[in-house]
Protein backbone atom coordinates (compact mmCIF):
# COMPACT_ATOMS: atom_id res chain seq x y z
CA UNK A 1 0.00 0.00 0.00
CA UNK A 2 1.45 3.42 -0.92
CA UNK A 3 2.45 5.64 2.00
CA UNK A 4 -0.25 8.22 1.19
CA UNK A 5 -2.96 5.61 1.49
CA UNK A 6 -1.38 4.08 4.56
CA UNK A 7 -1.39 7.44 6.38
CA UNK A 8 -5.14 7.73 5.85
CA UNK A 9 -5.69 4.43 7.66
CA UNK A 10 -3.75 5.38 10.77
CA UNK A 11 -6.26 5.88 13.57
CA UNK A 12 -4.29 6.90 16.65
CA UNK A 13 -5.78 6.34 20.06
CA UNK A 14 -6.23 9.36 22.32
CA UNK A 15 -3.04 10.06 24.24
CA UNK A 16 -3.11 10.65 27.97
CA UNK A 17 -1.49 13.72 29.53
CA UNK A 18 1.60 11.81 30.68
CA UNK A 19 2.33 10.54 27.16
CA UNK A 20 1.84 13.96 25.63
CA UNK A 21 4.14 15.60 28.19
CA UNK A 22 6.81 12.92 27.81
CA UNK A 23 6.84 12.29 24.07
CA UNK A 24 5.13 15.02 22.08
CA UNK A 25 6.01 18.67 21.51
CA UNK A 26 3.82 20.72 19.18
CA UNK A 27 4.99 24.13 18.03
CA UNK A 28 3.30 26.79 15.92
CA UNK A 29 5.11 26.86 12.58
CA UNK A 30 4.67 30.59 12.00
CA UNK A 31 6.10 31.50 15.41
CA UNK A 32 8.91 29.00 15.02
CA UNK A 33 9.84 30.53 11.67
CA UNK A 34 9.69 34.16 12.76
CA UNK A 35 10.91 33.85 16.37
CA UNK A 36 12.98 30.66 16.80
CA UNK A 37 14.73 32.16 19.82
CA UNK A 38 11.60 31.80 21.98
CA UNK A 39 11.54 28.00 21.69
CA UNK A 40 13.55 25.58 23.86
CA UNK A 41 16.79 24.22 22.47
CA UNK A 42 16.84 20.70 21.11
CA UNK A 43 19.56 19.17 23.25
CA UNK A 44 19.88 16.04 25.36
CA UNK A 45 20.07 17.99 28.59
CA UNK A 46 16.84 19.86 27.88
CA UNK A 47 14.85 16.91 26.50
CA UNK A 48 16.25 13.87 28.34
CA UNK A 49 18.04 15.35 31.36
CA UNK A 50 21.33 13.70 30.42
CA UNK A 51 24.37 14.44 28.28
CA UNK A 52 24.16 11.51 25.84
CA UNK A 53 24.65 12.24 22.13
CA UNK A 54 21.50 13.43 20.37
CA UNK A 55 20.39 12.16 16.96
CA UNK A 56 17.67 14.02 15.07
CA UNK A 57 15.54 12.54 12.29
CA UNK A 58 13.62 15.07 10.22
CA UNK A 59 10.50 13.66 8.57
CA UNK A 60 10.26 10.68 10.92
CA UNK A 61 6.63 9.79 10.13
CA UNK A 62 5.54 7.00 12.47
CA UNK A 63 9.14 6.69 13.70
CA UNK A 64 9.55 3.00 12.82
CA UNK A 65 13.12 3.55 11.61
CA UNK A 66 13.89 5.78 14.58
CA UNK A 67 12.63 3.19 17.07
CA UNK A 68 14.76 0.54 15.37
CA UNK A 69 17.85 2.72 15.72
CA UNK A 70 17.03 3.52 19.34
CA UNK A 71 16.75 -0.16 20.24
CA UNK A 72 20.18 -0.83 18.70
CA UNK A 73 21.87 2.19 20.29
CA UNK A 74 20.46 2.70 23.81
CA UNK A 75 23.33 5.03 24.76
CA UNK A 76 22.10 7.63 22.23
CA UNK A 77 19.04 9.90 22.55
CA UNK A 78 16.84 9.98 19.45
CA UNK A 79 14.35 12.68 18.47
CA UNK A 80 11.99 12.57 15.50
CA UNK A 81 10.50 15.68 13.90
CA UNK A 82 7.59 15.77 11.48
CA UNK A 83 5.05 18.31 10.28
CA UNK A 84 2.14 15.83 10.20
CA UNK A 85 0.52 15.12 13.56
CA UNK A 86 -1.29 11.87 12.76
CA UNK A 87 1.91 9.82 12.22
CA UNK A 88 3.45 11.39 15.31
CA UNK A 89 0.53 10.23 17.44
CA UNK A 90 1.09 6.74 16.03
CA UNK A 91 4.77 7.03 16.93
CA UNK A 92 3.91 7.95 20.53
CA UNK A 93 1.51 5.02 20.72
CA UNK A 94 4.35 2.67 19.76
CA UNK A 95 6.98 4.30 22.03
Amino acid sequence: MPRRLLARHIRPRPLDDREIKQYLRVYDGRSLYHHPEIFPRLCSQQLFDNSAPLELEVGCGTAEFLCSLASKEPEVNFVGVDIARRPLYKAVEVA
